[in-house]
């Protein structure tokens, strides 16, 4: 029998995330939305994906990264360019979520996804004005045949 040597190799996680460390962005994955579509952009992806299942995760590289919720139905993504303020809705769809949950981005910065036109996105990142970060990632519902 051959001795097998396992070499191990120790792997060091970054913990910065998209929005800050722009040399790791990739142009093919990472798009940046010009502010003037947000609006349009998150309408489109409600109207689309109304009902499929999200997941709402605080960025942070300092204390790392945190669940708001998960596996929750959709209700809403906007932009409201009064207030200037970004908003996601999740529950109020069935029994078992009848109330919506609202996790709101004040004066966003910047607004990420992981598609370009004319694609919609499965994952939204939103930066807020205070370096805030939140990521959005939708699954969508398979029908059963």
């Amino acid at each position: 029998m051959v001795p097998v040597a396992l070499v191990v190799q120790a792997v060091r996680r970054e913990n910065d995330c998209v929005a800050n460390n722009r040399s790791r962005r990739r142009p093919d994955i990472v798009h940046e939305r010009p502010k003037q579509e947000w609006h349009e952009l998150l309408d489109e992806l409600t109207k689309a994906r109304a009902g499929d299942n999200v997941t709402i995760e605080l960025l942070d590289g300092e204390f790392g990264d945190e669940f708001e919720a998960e596996g929750m139905p959709l209700a809403y993504l906007e932009y409201d360019e009064h207030a200037d303020e970004a908003s996601v809705g999740v529950g109020g769809r069935d029994g078992r979520y009848p109330v919506v949950l609202r996790h709101s981005i004040k004066r966003p910065s910047a607004i990420r996804t992981d598609s370009a036109p004319p694609l919609l996105p499965l994952a939204v990142q939103f930066v807020g004005a205070d370096g805030s970060q939140t990521l959005v990632s939708v699954l969508p519902l398979v029908e059963e045949r």
